[in-house]
Formats: C-alpha cells, structure tokens, sequence
C-alpha cells in the first residue's frame, strides 16, 4: 500500500504572510484619528507608530527565542503551561478563546461588513464561514491563497503613499496651534496602536508545523518590521492630508484622507483593498486560534475532539468551533470601541509569555542568551507601563480585562 503523502509544512513565506495578515487589520485604518485628537500633531502620531513597531519586535525576538525551547504549537498556553504552570497556561488559551481571537475576528469581520455592505449580520457572518472553509479542509491550498491575498493587499496599500506624495494636501492637518500634551495621552495612544500590532506573534500558533524553528523565528521578525515600514507610510498619509478638523477622532480617517487625495484611481483602489485587508485579518487569525484550542484538547483541557489529528491535518473541529464562538458573538454584538479591552488583556498574556524566558534561564531548561533576556526585559517594561496608564486611564475596561482573566481561573478550578 502506498504511503500517505503527509500534509505540506509551513514555510517562511507563509509564515511571513501569517504574520502580517495577523497585523494588518481594522486598527491602522481606524486608530489614528484618535491618537490624532490627543496628540494634536502628525509627528506625535507617526512617533507613535514607530515606538509601537520598536515594541513588537522586540517582542517578536522574544518569542522567536521561547519557539526555539518549545518546538509545538499552542501559542502562549503551551509556553506557559509547560515552563510556568497549567493553570497560568489555562488562563492564557482562555484570554486567546475570548479576547484575542473570536472577539478579534468578529469585531474585523463587523468591519469588513460595515465598509462593504451594511447588512446585519450576513457579510460578517459569511466572511468567518469562508475562512473556516479556507482553513478547514486542506492545508497548502488555505496557505496558498492566503498567501496570494496577502501579497495582492500590500501592492495595493503601497499604493497610496506613491499616490500621495505628489498632492498637495500632504501637511493639511497640522493644527494652527500645537498645545502640550501629557505623557499620559501619548502611553494611551501606544496602548490602542499596540492592538494593530497584536498579531506579531502569529507564526508561533503553528510552530508545530512549520518547516523548522528558524522560519518561525525569521517570520516573526521580517513580518513585524514589514509591518511597521507599511504602517509608518499608510499613517503618512492618514495624519499628514486632510486638514486637522476633518479626521482628528474620525474612525474612518483612512476613508477621509484617501478622499481629500480627489484620485479616483487611488479611491477605488483603496475600496477594494480595506475590504481585503479585513477579510485576510478574519483569515489568518482562523487559521492560528484554533490550533491553541488543539494544543489545550491536546492536553486534557478541552474535549479531546478538538485535538489535532495524528498526521498533523488542519484541526477541523477547533476552526469550526472558532467560526461558532466567532459567529455567535457577531449575532449579538455591533461595532464598538474595544480598543482599550482588547489591547490590556492581550498586553498582560503576551507580557507573561515573554517573562517565561527568564523561567527558562531559572530552570535551567535550555540556555537563554542575555541579549534575548535583555530585549524580553524592554518589552515587558514598555508594554506593562502603556497597559498600567491605560487602566489607570480606563478604569472600566482594566476591569473586564481582569474579569476575564478571573473567569478563566474559575474555568480552569472547575475543570480540574
């Protein structure tokens, strides 16, 4: 009998493409306007940016170092479950199940229906159906069209700092007068941007099926520093074209500066391609959700349904019950500002993946070098100073970021 062909590896192409499909989302078409209306100048705003970018890749670095320990996939449940304790692990796939990807891909596919067709439901609900779909039933060809949408979605969005940079408008939206800011305001704008860079971690959701450890650790980094290039050009353009009054606290400052440019090639461009950005953000994070829920059935957390299978196919029933919880959550829910919520509690799973190195050093478990150490101490510095501002800032959403957490120690008392 002849041999069954095993299912096609992750290469660093479609690791890269995970990465920043992962990334660009709703949040670069929709954050600036308001960091905008808090920090008053372009300048402040694309700094912003920047400092941002220089964050998640240091936390890119950091978990390329945790993917070298820890060679399967699972994300921030398996680096924690394994080198902290279960029950810290638990509370990490819990954070993922709620916050990180069903309510990332219902709240992007919501968007995705809003700018497209605004019918309740039935776009959103589509575009999560299609992804499980693309996702579900091979491998390589998933990989292979994501990948197409990915490389399609960044010429197009080169696209419009190239068209931009002949108009005029460029410099509209300085304010006339420019008036200090608090450093409170600028830690707040970092948090919300942070969510645009949440996904610089994707690669490790399937480390467990990737060609070899340096691809994921390659990905990581070329796909945050592509990402962070393209972000600092596209905000360019958002911040710096129409005047200040027209998108300062404007959610659709990308749709507003886009049209100020008076191109009608470079406007129907841009409707074409936030509708794909959105749907390949819906995607990829199909795609790298359900294999933390695998690596928890895996280990006994959740039914042992939703496990890989043994020749390492695409977990069918782990995306199917992604597109469930995503699909339930869009039929009760709308648009609205989760920024804050989403970007604390991701903030806190991602600072306690990164500190898990230095638990790896204690342990003795494998070695750890001091520049990986030092780079991981950086970033959980950084994001835990923006992420303390911002509750201090939002009290009401640093307590449901804590009540999520809660109930998923409860949920993980409760099942043990």
């Amino acid at each position: 009998m002849k041999a069954q062909a095993k299912p096609a590896a992750y290469g660093l192409t479609s690791l890269t493409a995970l990465v920043i499909a992962n990334m660009i989302g709703a949040g670069v078409f929709t954050t600036s306007g308001f960091a905008l209306a808090d920090l008053y100048t372009p300048e402040r705003v694309l700094l912003a940016w920047a400092v941002a970018g220089g964050i998640a890749l240091c936390g890119a670095y950091a978990y390329g170092a945790l993917a070298d320990v820890l060679t399967e996939s699972g994300g921030e449940y398996l680096y924690l479950s394994r080198l902290v304790h279960p029950a810290v692990g638990f509370i990490a796939g819990w954070v993922s199940l709620l916050a990180g990807f069903t309510g990332a891909i219902a709240f992007a596919a919501l968007t995705l229906e809003a700018y497209v067709y605004p019918v309740q439901g039935w776009l959103a609900a589509g575009s999560i159906v299609l992804a499980a779909f693309l996702h579900g039933i091979y491998k390589a060809p998933g990989a292979w069209v994501q990948n197409a949408m990915v490389g399609i979605k960044l010429l197009l969005l080169l696209w419009l700092p190239l068209a931009a940079m002949g108009s005029s408008g460029i410099g509209a939206s300085t304010t006339t007068e420019t008036p200090p800011f608090p450093p409170s305001s600028f830690a707040e704008s970092l948090l919300w941007i942070s969510l645009s860079y949440a996904g610089f971690n994707a690669a490790i959701y399937v480390r467990g099926e990737a060609v070899s450890g340096g691809a994921v650790k390659s990905a990581l980094l070329i796909g945050t520093a592509v990402t962070t290039v393209f972000y600092l050009l596209l905000n360019r353009v958002f911040v710096d074209t129409a005047p200040y009054v027209e998108v300062a606290g404007q959610a659709q400052i990308a749709a507003i500066a886009v049209k100020s440019l008076n191109q009608p090639l470079t406007t129907s461009l841009f409707n074409f391609v936030v509708p794909l950005a959105l749907f390949t953000s819906v995607s990829a994070m199909m795609l790298a959700g359900p294999r933390v829920y695998a690596q928890m059935a895996a280990d006994g957390r959740l039914p042992k349904v939703l496990r890989f299978a043994a020749d390492k196919a695409p977990p069918r029933q782990a995306i199917w019950l992604q597109a469930a919880l995503a699909l339930a959550v869009v039929a009760i829910s709308s648009i609205r500002e989760l920024l804050t919520y989403l970007s604390l509690t991701l903030a806190l799973s991602s600072v306690t993946a990164v500190a898990s190195l230095f638990v790896i050093r204690r342990r003795q478990v494998a070695k750890v070098s001091v520049l990986s150490l030092t780079i991981a101490t950086l970033y959980i510095v950084m994001t835990l100073s923006t992420a303390c501002i911002g509750a201090w800032l939002n009290p009401w959403q640093g307590l449901a970021s804590v009540i999520t957490i809660g109930t998923g120690y409860v949920a993980y008392r409760v099942g043990t």
